[in-house]
Parts: C-alpha cells; structure tokens; sequence
C-alpha cells in the first residue's frame, strides 16, 4: 500500500457532508478533506494522503498572478463515463 500511486475519480457521494473520492486501484472511498480511505479495502489501514495547501481566490485574482493558467470550457470538454462504484455501502464505524 504505502509507495503505492493511487488514481482517483469523484464518486459523487458524500460522507459526514463531505466529497468522496474513490481510489481506481481498490475501489476504496476516501475523505477529500481528511486525506485518508473511509470505506473499503483501504479503510483503517492508517494510509493517508499528504495534504496540500489550498488558495480561495477570485478569478480575478488568480488570473492577474497566474497569467499562463488554462482553463476548460465545461461546453466544449467532454464529460467522462460514471463510474460505479458500488451498489450498497455500509457507513457505520
């Protein structure tokens, strides 16, 4: 597990109000906001991600410090095929 690369996709669920994503590898459901797996075969397996900083800016903003930035039109940049995950999850601890 640890030296591990984990790719991850948006499951589109949600745990205690925040966004999980799962891991392509496992599966497993982790905690955008903890860093670590909440659900699945990771959970519990004291793994976790390294956390980076976040900046809450306008684009305004971001645009007069980040000049080379590009962005994608959500008109024109195709949308990737959901992905299941799971059809039942168990939360409790």
């Amino acid at each position: 597990m640890r030296g591990t690369t984990y790719t991850f996709g948006s499951s589109g669920l949600l745990f205690r109000s925040n966004k999980l994503m799962y891991d392509h590898q496992t599966n497993s459901l982790w905690s955008h906001l903890r860093g670590e797996p909440v659900v699945g075969p990771l959970a519990r397996s004291g793994i976790r991600l390294t956390l980076l900083p976040v900046v809450v800016t306008s684009w305004r903003e971001w645009r007069a410090t980040h000049r080379d930035t590009t962005v994608l039109d959500i008109k024109t940049c195709p949308s990737p095929k959901p992905r299941p995950v799971a059809k039942a999850i168990d939360l409790r601890p």
